[in-house]
């Protein structure tokens, strides 16, 4: 599932994982609030429109909320993004489409 983002918060949700990515637009850094059924490992990836990855992070998931956050991103042109959320086992959980300025 692709969302877009052009403006505000977007939420995904499934059956274990609720993802919301904010700001949009972005200009430094983007935080994700991530609400987990169970203790979880996921893997954030940044990509640029074109799909070149240019930033991977993992986190451990608590139940419960977590905020992650990519951070440092202030280096990267203006343009569309994807975020992506994935298990460990590569399941994609959630797919964005943000704006950096």
């Amino acid at each position: 599932m692709l969302s877009s983002i052009r403006s505000g918060q977007k939420t995904f949700s499934d059956m274990s994982l609720k993802v919301i990515v904010a700001p949009a637009p972005f200009s430094t850094e983007l935080k994700l609030t991530v609400q987990s059924a169970a203790p979880l490992n996921i893997v954030v990836r940044l990509l640029t429109d074109a799909g070149a990855v240019v930033r991977v992070k993992g986190y451990v998931l608590e139940s419960g909320e977590n905020e992650v956050e990519l951070s440092n991103l202030g280096k990267y042109v203006p343009g569309d993004y994807r975020v992506e959320v994935k298990l460990l086992n590569g399941d994609l959980v959630a797919d964005y489409r943000v704006l950096k300025q």
